[in-house]
Formats: structure tokens, C-alpha cells, sequence
């Protein structure tokens, strides 16, 4: 049974990157100004800009915020059991885990509608998952340590992207 829930549940985000995926621009052979095209930094996605990036990237900035202050609320709580002597080894799990699963449908309950939020929040998604799964096999394996590098460089991606996202937004 736990197999069948690991396996759907990886095909479930499968699903969700698939959707997320950026497609390629079509292209464009005439350039309008005589400006060459800028150059973006190492990892990022070019979008063209719409009128939703403000919305988009102001629903990024609330998720941060909400998810800073539940992350820093429960550490406060950890923190308090520990020095009562309360805190057991599974309780921490648990919390560890019921984090991962909040910012999974945190991120799920955005209403984005740029191409690019679903990008950034794909990439966002990805790495919770690989949190998740990781959490759940507790491995501290080789392959698990190469596990939990790919999902940093999927989390520092998608804050690379988000913060070249709102540096063009803050130049129109």
C-alpha cells in the first residue's frame, strides 16, 4: 500500500512538472530596436512580461511571508517543548513532515496566471517533494545526499528566477 501511495504521489508531481514546463517561444526574426537583448543570468527563464506579473508576483511574496511566519511560529513551539523536555524524536518528525505537506498545498492553492509563476512554481513544488519523499525515507544515503542537492538547486532556481522576475517587473 505505501508503494502504491509513493508511486502515485511521484506520478502526481510528475504530472504537475509536466504542466509547468515552459514552452518555447515562438520565433521572432525581426528585432524592433536596435538595443541588443539583454543578457539573463545563469539558470533563468526568459518570459515575455504580461499583464499578471504584478498579481503573480505578489502572490509569491504573500506565500513567503505566510509560510515565514507559520515556519518561525513552529520552531518557536519546538523550541518551547524542547526546553520542557517534550520533545520526542517522532513529534519532530511529524512537524518536519506536516511543514513539507503545508508549503506543498500553500504552493498548490495559487491562483497564478503567467506562464512564468507556473514555472517558478513547479520548481517550487518539485523541491518540497523531493523534501517530502526524502523526509519519508529518511535515507542518509549517497543517493540520497545527491537527492537532496538536485532539490536545493531546484529551490535556489526558482528563487534566482523570482528575484529576476521582480527586478524586470520593478523596471516597467
Amino acid at each position: 500500500m505505501r508503494s502504491l501511495f509513493i508511486s502515485c504521489a511521484l506520478l502526481c508531481s510528475l504530472v504537475l512538472v509536466a504542466g509547468c514546463q515552459k514552452k518555447s517561444p515562438p520565433e521572432n526574426h525581426t528585432q524592433t530596436t536596435s538595443e541588443p537583448a539583454p543578457t539573463l543570468p545563469s539558470g533563468v527563464q526568459a518570459f515575455a512580461p504580461t499583464a499578471q506579473d504584478a498579481a503573480d508576483i505578489a502572490q509569491f511574496d504573500q506565500f513567503n511571508q505566510k509560510f515565514n511566519s507559520m515556519s518561525q511560529d513552529m520552531k518557536t513551539e519546538l523550541e518551547q517543548l524542547k526546553q520542557q523536555g517534550q520533545l520526542s524524536p517522532e513529534f519532530l518528525a511529524q512537524r518536519k513532515h506536516d511543514r513539507i505537506l503545508s508549503a506543498l498545498n500553500m504552493l498548490k492553492d495559487l491562483e497564478l496566471h503567467t506562464e512564468q509563476g507556473h514555472y517558478i512554481q513547479g520548481l517550487m513544488a518539485n523541491y518540497w517533494e523531493e523534501k517530502r519523499q526524502d523526509s519519508e525515507h529518511n535515507a542518509n544515503s549517497r543517493a540520497a545526499s545527491e537527492v537532496r542537492n538536485e532539490a536545493l538547486n531546484l529551490m535556489r532556481q526558482a528563487e534566482q528566477q523570482l528575484d529576476y522576475w521582480k527586478s524586470q517587473q520593478a523596471k516597467n
